[in-house]
């Protein structure tokens, strides 16, 4: 058909994250760290040896933390339900010796954290994203006088502190050293195929698909109802094989369960593939990493149900 793929991220700033290599097998620029030419030339612009190995991943970092390998961790705007496994992330912030958040408000991670810095809102800064088509989009402040500091301003602060300069004091120094960097043009980068662990075998003959939708109860919308109120169903979806094997229909209860819980939801009999059955990541704003302690691609078991829906 001449289709091809195209990854639209749900966070305004998962492209640009990337871009700046916060993945553990790429540099600056789509830079593969196993290239021995990509690593050249950032040491070249950098002065400084770089690591011939990925680095850690968000889960291998957590896990460090709580055996007690990592002593210090840095979290920026992330809640403990954004980790893949959110008892692990509560488990390696308790066990860190010194953890820094960077939040707009309070939450569980700042409630942990021995320091707080208040960063400023997107309104209160200037910067820009890097939309899903690679386009960048700046922004000016709109909101000033509020004493608040910028992310990136926060974080060259702390490399400053460290005898590290990360060359982003201001919008203009992080863009002017992104723009000397540029991209790689060697094989590999940003569509570098990574093998990914093999999926847990929890349950029988169905697998999972999610996604989180725009609302699902993160911590912008506290105190805002209204907008909370917009969200959609919590709904489960199954293909029209799928529901005639299970003999539900469209509004009736399905049972989506795994060895540690279930969740319990209306069906909508979608178009889709027969085998497969598609959650929202928050369900009740409950993760399915919490609830069922499963995600994308993992086992689980269906089953009608008589009780009123809801997250068990």
């Amino acid at each position: 058909t001449g289709a091809r793929i195209a990854w639209v991220p749900r966070r305004a700033g998962d492209r640009g994250a990337i871009d700046a290599g916060a993945v553990p097998s790429l540099l600056p620029g789509g830079r593969p760290v196993i290239d021995a030419d990509a690593r050249v030339e950032l040491e070249t612009a950098w002065g400084a040896r770089l690591p011939v190995t990925p680095g850690l991943s968000t889960t291998e970092i957590l896990e460090a933390a709580a055996q007690g390998r990592v002593g210090a961790l840095v979290l920026a705007g992330v809640s403990f339900e954004d980790m893949p496994n959110p008892s692990l992330a509560v488990d390696a912030v308790h066990k860190a010796s010194f953890v820094v958040s960077l939040e707009l408000r309070r939450t569980a991670v700042t409630e942990l954290a021995d320091v707080v810095f208040p960063v400023a809102a997107s309104v209160e800064k200037a910067g820009a994203y890097r939309n899903w088509e690679g386009r960048m989009r700046p922004f000016d402040a709109t909101i000033t006088g509020k004493g608040t500091l910028d992310d990136a301003r926060i974080l060259d602060t702390l490399g400053v502190e460290m005898d590290v300069d990360l060359y982003t004091q201001t919008p203009k120094s992080s863009t002017a050293e992104m723009t000397r960097l540029g991209y790689w043009g060697g094989v590999g980068g940003l569509g570098t195929v990574v093998e990914q662990p093999a999926r847990s075998t929890v349950g029988a003959g169905y697998r999972l698909a999610t996604w989180r939708m725009n609302l699902d109860g993160g911590s912008m919308l506290d105190g805002e109802p209204h907008l909370a109120g917009t969200a959609r169903q919590d709904l489960v979806r199954v293909s029209a094989g799928t529901a005639d094997a299970l003999g539900v229909a469209d509004g009736s209860l399905l049972t989506v369960a795994t060895s540690a819980g279930s969740v319990t939801l209306p069906v909508a009999i979608s178009q889709m593939i027969d085998g497969a059955v598609w959650l929202p990541s928050r369900p009740g704003n409950i993760p399915l990493s919490v609830s069922l302690r499963a995600g994308h691609g993992d086992a689980v078991t269906l089953s009608g149900a008589t009780q009123p829906g809801g997250s068990n």
